[in-house]
């Protein structure tokens, strides 16, 4: 088996928390970037639109110079073309600009942990402080109000939720679908009464089994066990769990002397973030000598080469970049 890796994902420690909030003042974010990687690729379009008692009341745009060539696919795909962005400023031009704009307010945004991270990587690139406010991912909230859509892709949601998704790609449109999207969300929760926190039965790890055939000799995952703690921010624990046991692996519910790996989401990682207790029985078994890993959930999807279709990023779909040698 030959496996193609992503570059980790940094851990950005002054990010703010990802909530299920649906605040009635925030600002909705959206970008268009030349590729999918922060620390790879650059940032071609930043935009957001601020809202106030759930009316828009202020917007920003702008085109962003890259210093590299614009390929043909994210061309295609908003509309973006080298030509354009020639005369547009750089990011540590604009940057500064839009950050006062976003100010202190809550963000809001579709799968806007990818938008974020871009953000807060090139606000460390440009020395200017990074973004620490709290967030809420519409694709979650979505995942809630709409659990039988095939997908919940930024236009896939819109339909639903009757928002016209012209324009959808090119930064700005992006926002006001989003916005859009957003505020029909949370009235189907005021409509409905459904508790957006509602409890959930625990997942049992004994309810998943591989969909396809994986022996011993194709898989480096084959027989290795695995344990998840916390809330992870790119995929829910049910799909993380389900990658592990197609791949041959084992999902266990808790942490014992057989656990090889205790998957642990990216913001509890963090240095002076709570413990878990499952991340405290993992450090009690390596004190007495038991070898268990303890990773963040960026180093998991590495892994499992997990590579992401963001710039049609919208609903968080997730390829495993897996070739299986025959």
């Amino acid at each position: 088996m030959r496996i193609i890796h992503m570059s980790n994902s940094s851990i950005r420690p002054l990010k703010g928390n990802s909530t299920l909030k649906m605040p009635d003042d925030y600002v909705v974010i959206d970008i268009e970037t030349t590729g999918i990687y922060p620390d790879e690729h650059e940032i071609i379009e930043l935009a957001a639109i601020k809202v106030s008692d759930n009316k828009p009341v202020s917007e920003f745009q702008s085109l962003v110079n890259p210093r590299c060539k614009i390929d043909a696919f994210i061309s295609k795909l908003t509309g973006i073309t080298n030509d354009m962005v020639l005369e547009k400023p750089y990011i540590e031009d604009i940057l500064p600009t839009f950050l006062a704009f976003l100010g202190d307010s809550h963000y809001v945004g579709h799968n806007v942990h990818f938008d974020i991270n871009f953000i807060y990587d090139n606000a460390i690139r440009c020395r200017l402080p990074v973004p620490t406010n709290d967030l809420t991912n519409t694709v979650r909230l979505a995942r809630r109000a709409f659990p039988d859509l095939p997908n919940h892709k930024l236009d896939t949601v819109a339909e639903r939720c009757g928002v016209s998704a012209e324009g959808h790609h090119r930064a700005l449109a992006d926002c006001y679908i989003t916005n859009g999207c957003y505020q029909n969300i949370k009235q189907v929760y005021t409509n409905s009464g459904v508790a957006l926190y509602e409890h959930k039965p625990a997942l049992s790890a004994k309810t998943f089994s591989a969909r396809i055939p994986v022996s011993s000799e194709n898989s480096p995952f084959f027989g290795q066990s695995f344990v998840f703690t916390g809330t992870l921010q790119l995929m829910t624990r049910a799909e993380a769990m389900q990658l592990v046991v197609d791949a041959g692996g084992i999902c266990m519910d808790r942490v014992t002397r057989k656990t090889n790996y205790l998957v642990v989401d990216d913001i509890n990682f963090t240095p002076g973030a709570v413990r878990s207790a499952k991340q405290e029985k993992a450090l009690k078994c390596q004190a007495e000598g038991i070898t268990i890993e303890i990773i963040p959930e960026s180093v998991f999807y590495d892994m499992f080469g997990i590579l992401y279709e963001t710039k049609t990023k919208r609903g968080i779909k997730l390829f495993p970049m897996i070739e299986w040698e025959t």
